[in-house]
């Protein structure tokens, strides 16, 4: 069957209309040689830009805006999306560290489910729904957010395959706070669930903390830990993270290894050399080069387009 039949053969799709792999379709066919032996029937796969679209969409229901983060060139915390991690880092650096653990595996499982809550997010889902809240960081939270997604604590920390709690959103303090991080955590273990908390360089989770308490240094003594140090430009260094209690770590001991953030980019979000295997275009040979001529054509499609989020040139 010929390539024009191909696309003759099926209606349009919900792929970009421009993209030079699939014309819009949104699946493209299989290569001859990653076909099952003695088939007959031509089979179709997601298009890269489909691909690239649900990368994307994930990222930003994980956390918001996270498909925009400067992305570090590597990360420690690849491996470890399946194990407990206490991380310290700024935020910027840690988001642009998430943005490379989440195109890694978006590679593989592009609906991979993470989460990123704060501990006022644990507030607001802790506390009843039907009373009157005296905790000002909740009612801020909850007059931004009149209609809560969340029924109950349980009901926010329970579904990811990866919670990832930040610590320092909530600035009023609320004696109850240590108690509700500490139920959030030890329910994540009964379910057998990893969870990620992070922490700042200038707001460690210790004495005088507002999520501290002893029971809450307890229950982490045993947890690993990665202390990702900032550079000057925002971005972050990443030591290998250790199984040390955080209270015996010295400073200095971290890896100083230099990381320039780089930005997503198809458009200015996404790219398909490095998000996705590098099969060839339907029709097209597999050489490199070829592979980022029609990247450029997709990027400069897209911009004409206005798609994906990219910023549009002024008239």
């Amino acid at each position: 069957m010929s390539e024009k039949s191909i696309y003759l053969s099926y209606p349009q799709g919900d792929g970009i209309p421009d993209c030079p792999h699939c014309r819009g379709r949104g699946v493209r066919q299989i290569p001859k040689e990653r076909m099952p032996p003695g088939s007959i029937i031509p089979e179709t796969e997601p298009c890269p830009c489909v691909r690239l679209r649900d990368i994307k969409a994930n990222m930003d229901r994980g956390w918001k805006g996270l498909s925009r983060a400067k992305r570090v060139d590597e990360t420690p915390l690849i491996k470890h999306i399946t194990k407990d991690l206490w991380v310290t880092c700024t935020m910027a650096g840690f988001r642009g560290h998430l943005a490379r653990v989440a195109l890694v595996v978006g590679k593989d499982n592009p609906r991979w489910f993470f989460r990123v809550i704060t501990d006022v997010d644990l507030m607001n889902a802790w506390l009843s729904k039907g009373i009157e809240v005296f905790d000002a960081d909740v009612d801020v939270h909850r007059k931004q957010q009149p209609v809560s997604r969340y029924a109950d604590l349980m009901d926010l920390v329970e579904p990811p395959t990866l919670l990832i709690i930040r610590l320092g959103v909530k600035a009023a303090r609320n004696v109850a706070t240590p108690e509700v991080l500490l139920e959030a955590l030890n329910h994540r273990a009964h379910i057998d669930k990893p969870t990620w908390i992070v922490d700042q360089p200038y707001q460690r989770l210790h004495e005088g903390h507002i999520s501290w308490d002893q029971h809450v240094e307890h229950f982490l003594e045993e947890w690993e830990c990665a202390e990702l140090e900032t550079e000057g430009d925002g971005s972050c260094s990443p030591p290998a993270p250790t199984s040390r209690p955080r209270q015996a770590q010295q400073e200095g001991d971290a890896l100083r290894v230099t990381q320039r953030p780089t930005t997503l980019s198809l458009g200015e979000d996404m790219d398909f050399d490095d998000a996705l295997p590098t099969d060839p275009p339907l029709g097209g040979s597999g050489r490199r080069d070829e592979l980022a001529q029609h990247t450029q054509e997709v990027k400069q499609a897209e911009e004409k387009k206005g798609k994906w989020g990219g910023r549009r040139k002024k008239k």
